[in-house]
Formats: C-alpha cells, structure tokens, sequence
C-alpha cells in the first residue's frame, strides 16, 4: 500500500507500474484472514452483500431513526440473523453503526462549520443535546463544545 501511494508523486511510476500495484494489492487483500468477506461482497445474495446493502441505507439516511426488523426486512433477512451478520460484517451493531456516523458527521460540523452544539445535535438526528454530549464525549474523550471552541480563529 505505501508504494502504491507513493506513486501520487511519481506520475510516470503511477503510469507505469500503477495497474500492476494495484493488481497485487487486490490479491492481497483476497487472500488475507478479510478475503472470505471481500468476496461474499461480490455474491448479490452472500449475507455480506446483504448486509452491504442495509449499510449503505443506513449512511445515506444516518439523521434518522432506524428500526433494525425495518432495515432486516428490506434486505430480506430475519431480524435476528441480520443483527448477527451485521455484527460480523462491521463489528458493531446497525444502532452503533448509525450513532458512529452520527456522531462523526457532528464532529465535522463543530470543527469545520462553526455549528453550536445544540445546533449539530439536531442537525444529525439526536433528539437531546444532553445525550448528544455524552455519547460525543464517549466516543471522542472530549465534550463537543470543547471541539466547537477549536474551529480557527480569523487571523489578525
């Protein structure tokens, strides 16, 4: 992977020996302990493919809330199986998944954007500011508005 990144600053490496990098990091990847997994993704009715599928519902509508049987459902599955090869696939639960996204587009928010506290709670579906706080500061080891408070200051 290193030499293959650091072709972005060779482009006649890039151009030359790019596709066969880029080949070899395929293979690797296919045959490492994750390759069972990466090649169920290609199978449209492998469980990973399945639960492949319920990811990419869940990131594209990460501000709402979720009902686990809905999503299971969706893609075909029992609730039960689906909580368990979703775990198996991502090594968390959908509920977990969706509070990670959140709470990583929140943080983007407070740094990036100038949001309030209240404000990126809201913005990214948590119904309490409070609650927003906690699980920020489980998951981060900081309160959000100490994040909010590093946004850059206009030079003088």
């Amino acid at each position: 992977m290193t030499r293959y990144m650091e072709m972005k600053d060779a482009p006649l490496d890039a151009q030359v020996l790019g596709p066969d990098t880029l080949r070899e990091l395929h293979y690797r990847l296919l045959v490492s302990p994750l390759g069972g997994l990466l090649r169920g993704l290609l199978d449209a009715d492998s469980h990973s493919s399945l639960i492949a599928a319920a990811i990419g519902r869940v990131r594209s509508d990460f501000r709402s809330p979720i009902s686990v049987p809905d999503l299971a459902r969706a893609v075909g599955m029992s609730a039960s199986s689906f909580h368990e090869h979703f775990k198996a696939v991502t090594g968390t639960t959908p509920l977990q998944y969706q509070k990670a996204l959140r709470l990583t587009e929140a943080k983007s928010m407070l740094l990036n954007e100038g949001h309030s506290v209240a404000q990126a709670a809201f913005a990214v579906g948590y119904e309490s500011p409070t609650q927003f706080s906690r699980d920020y500061r489980r998951k981060f080891g900081v309160a959000p508005s100490r994040d909010g408070a590093r946004q850059t200051a206009p030079a003088a």
